[in-house]
Formats: C-alpha cells, sequence, structure tokens
C-alpha cells in the first residue's frame, strides 16, 4: 500500500509540474501547491530537477516496480500477473507523456514570422487605404465604418496572438489550476473507493 500510495502521490505531483512546466516556471513552483503530497525533501528534488515532470514520471515508475517486485522467487502466477499490471501501468504513463509532448509543441510552434509579418502589413495597408477607396461614397461615415472595421480585423489579430501559447495566468487562456484540481478530485475519489472496497471485504 506505500508503493502504491507514493505511486499515486507522484501523479498528483506531475499534474502540478506540467502545469508549471507549460507556464515556463520549472523550478519556481510553490511547495504550498503540493503541500500534503510530497515531502519537503521530494518537493526540492522536484522543483531542483531539470524537467520536473520527466522526474515525476519516474519516480511514479519506480514506486510501480516496488509495488509490483519480481525476484527469481516470485512464483511464476504472481509474476506473470504483476508484468501484466507493469504494462497496463506502462501504457498509462506513456499516454501521460505523449499528452505532454503534444502540450509542449502547441506551446513551442507558434505563427511564423514570415505569415505574421505578411498578414499584418497587407491588414494596415488595407486598412490604411479605405478612407482614399471609399471616402467619396461613405461620405462622413466613414470614420465611423473604418474603425469598426479596424477594430474587427485587428481584434481577430490581437486574439491569434493571445491564444497562440494559451497556458499562462490570463482571462482568455486555459483555466490550468482546474485542470489539477480536477485531477486531484479525480484521485482521491478512487484512493476512498478503493478503501470502501477493501473495508466491505475485511468486515464481509
Amino acid at each position: 500500500p506505500e508503493c502504491r500510495d507514493m505511486a499515486i502521490v507522484w501523479v498528483a505531483a506531475y499534474a502540478i509540474a506540467l502545469k508549471e512546466h507549460m507556464r515556463d516556471n520549472d523550478g519556481r513552483f510553490e511547495y504550498e501547491e503540493i503541500v500534503g503530497f510530497l515531502s519537503p525533501e521530494q518537493f526540492k528534488c522536484l522543483a531542483s530537477s531539470t524537467h520536473p515532470c520527466l522526474y515525476a514520471a519516474t519516480e511514479i515508475r519506480h514506486a510501480l516496480k516496488r509495488a509490483f517486485p519480481i525476484s527469481a522467487d516470485t512464483p511464476a502466477a504472481l509474476g506473470a500477473s504483476y508484468s501484466s499490471e507493469m504494462r497496463l501501468m506502462e501504457k498509462s504513463l506513456d499516454i501521460l507523456q505523449k499528452d505532454m509532448g503534444g502540450l509542449e509543441r502547441v506551446r513551442s510552434t507558434p505563427l511564423s514570422i514570415i505569415f505574421v509579418t505578411h498578414q499584418r502589413t497587407f491588414m494596415m495597408l488595407y486598412l490604411f487605404s479605405l478612407p482614399y477607396l471609399y471616402g467619396h461614397a461613405w461620405g462622413y461615415g466613414t470614420i465611423p465604418s473604418v474603425f469598426l472595421i479596424s477594430y474587427a480585423l485587428l481584434g481577430i489579430d490581437g486574439s491569434a496572438s493571445e491564444c497562440e501559447s494559451p497556458f499562462k495566468k490570463r482571462p482568455n487562456h486555459l483555466n490550468m489550476e482546474r485542470f489539477c484540481l480536477i485531477i486531484m478530485e479525480d484521485i482521491e475519489q478512487i484512493v476512498s473507493h478503493n478503501h470502501d472496497l477493501q473495508q466491505k471485504r475485511i468486515f464481509a
């Protein structure tokens, strides 16, 4: 149970580490975010590692290997069961790391400079030319019309820039804190459910 609980603890730490990694805060997140999960020594090792997410994933693997030990003295049936469980756990860890890789690609793949430069240059030329092209037709309505068109087009460009890497603490970005809380609530529910099942078996 101790190794199992440690693996669960590092899953929660992985979620927090991933959130801070996406915000380029590696090694600078606060202990209060993981208090009650990790000890100060464990947190120090996590925060001082080069890649906290990979460190947490490695700790999960070590905890699982201790939870499912296989040696020369392990019975064949038990060893096969442990190996099957470890394969399932490894698949889950691989999915976690693939998801992390996907988030990293979103963060580190901005729009190309040539595309942004061309698009903004064309947009500004278009907006500056509107009064000359339509001023005679729109009359005094040219000023509010150009203002509204400029507001719409520049707003689209600003929205694209704002959401290009949506992991910061901004109103229009993803609520990463809420994601981490949901993960921890799910972990708590699973642990509580398993505990209740064990208690029923004991008193059955």
